[in-house]
């Protein structure tokens, strides 16, 4: 259960002793620091100066005149979760098939309330430019909550990778018709052009001739508006590219040919996927990243999953065969999930038999590294942005079924503050309903 929730906005670290208002402390009697996996037990302290942490430990100095917030022995205390997938964002696919001039950034709203995610302990969230395309567009990073809503404080990348699948949602792309101006009865209307791919085969192809124009060859527009331009710049950048794959023959094609152009990988979606040791040992060694998707999905009927040969069961041992492996990952939900969800998504993938200080990890400190922003958020560690929780108990234990969750709130030092406007009784309701939920993902509900 979450007691509060702190999403402070980013400015510059004074070196001087700051003015009492700016200064915030906040003990606790558990910190999970994540950085360098530090735990302080037996009550700890986090000193915030302006938005950022500037010591935390055991017996760190308090500043005379700071504001001291003390929730009790009993508070733990850890990073603002980060969300690697999300539904976050208003994504509409381009009607070409690769197209990195749609961003995930555009179609956010840094307005928009997320206090059901805040109140579930999550700061930061990746949102898709779009889906069901080969390319899609760029991802961004943003905050769920920042002082005054500030569309410069909420987004912390605006291009965080260029995402796309070669999965079967990259073969969705309609044909491609552009009638011709003017068009006169010498020249006609045109037809409908089919687009690539339509298998896997089609996809790397695709990808294969993508990346040569990126490297020189004549774009004359077939997959994309100004689609060599705009790769050139990102492959310039290193930014990653992260592509679904949902089966062991999809994730391998990636594997090669990211290795042999010397591209950084991220693989998208992998709870579907049969990732066995082996597997796991050659994604490693092809030094690319993951994101596994829990497998569940929420609110819709059940599934027959012997209709399909296909169909796969579920399967919670991913992210410990890749743990195994040494290969860096992260937890997010599926794309029919909200980031609502996440801590429930980490605690069941430890199902598998994942430590619960790699699960964590995998929805902070290796989700903010995977998606570029880990020098702001993931962890608690001098420096970084003062995003954190404060849980009644381990950040991954289902909640007590007799506790009301607390309001989150989101709070600027001394001046401002924000608080999500949700009554105990809606409140209680989502506690007792997530209570159910975790039960049946843990072999026993304490409490």
């Amino acid at each position: 259960m979450i007691l509060a929730l702190l999403a402070l906005p980013v400015s510059a670290v004074h070196p001087a002793p700051a003015p009492a208002a700016d200064v915030v402390v906040l003990r606790a009697g558990t910190i999970y620091a994540v950085e360098n996996d530090v735990v302080i037990e037996g009550g700890g302290a986090i000193v915030i100066d302006n938005g950022h942490v500037v010591a935390i430990g055991k017996d760190v100095e308090i500043p005379a005149g700071a504001r001291v917030v003390d929730y009790g022995p009993d508070a733990v205390i850890a990073p603002g979760l980060v969300a690697a997938n999300s539904n976050y964002g208003a994504p509409r696919p381009s009607e070409r098939t690769a197209d990195l001039s749609v961003l995930a950034v555009d179609g956010f709203d840094p307005y928009s309330s997320q206090v059901h995610a805040l109140q579930e302990g999550v700061t930061s969230a990746y949102l898709p430019p779009a889906r069901g395309r080969l390319i899609a567009g760029q991802g961004a990073v943003v905050k769920l909550a920042a002082r005054g809503g500030s569309s410069r404080d909420r987004v912390v990348s605006a291009s965080a990778s260029i995402h796309g699948a070669v999965s079967a949602e990259s073969r969705m792309t309609p044909g491609y018709w552009q009638p011709p101006i003017p068009a006169t009865v010498d020249v006609g209307m045109g037809v409908e052009q089919p687009q690539l791919p339509r298998s896997l085969m089609g996809a790397m192809v695709a990808l294969q001739e993508i990346v040569a124009l990126a490297q020189g060859g004549e774009d004359r527009g077939e997959y994309g508006p100004d689609l060599a331009a705009r790769l050139r710049d990102l492959i310039a950048a290193q930014r990653p590219w992260r592509m679904a794959a949902v089966n062991e023959l999809e994730i391998r094609a990636l594997l090669g040919f990211f290795g042999e152009k010397s591209l950084p990988l991220v693989l998208d979606g992998l709870g579907g996927a049969e990732v066995s040791d082996a597997l796991a040992a050659d994604i490693a060694k092809a030094g690319a990243r993951a994101i596994v998707a829990a497998p569940f999905d929420p609110n819709r009927p059940g599934r027959d999953l012997g209709r399909d040969p296909a169909v796969h069961l579920p399967r919670f041992d991913i992210a410990a065969a890749l743990e195994r492996a040494h290969v860096k990952f992260a937890i997010a939900g599926s794309d029919q999930t909200s980031a609502v969800d996440l801590r429930f998504a980490a605690e069941i993938c430890s199902r598998g038999g994942l430590a619960r200080k790699d699960a964590l990890r995998a929805i902070t400190l290796s989700a903010a590294e995977i998606l570029g922003v880990a020098e702001r958020v993931g962890s608690l560690a001098p420096g970084k942005d003062a995003d954190l929780a404060v849980y009644s108990g381990h950040p991954l234990d289902c909640p007590s079924r007799s506790s009301t969750p607390a309001t989150a709130t989101c709070c600027a030092p001394a001046r401002s503050s924000w608080k999500a406007d949700a009554s105990a009784r809606s409140a209680h309701a989502s506690g007792v309903r997530r209570a159910r939920r975790s039960c049946t993902a843990r072999r026993r509900c304490p409490g």
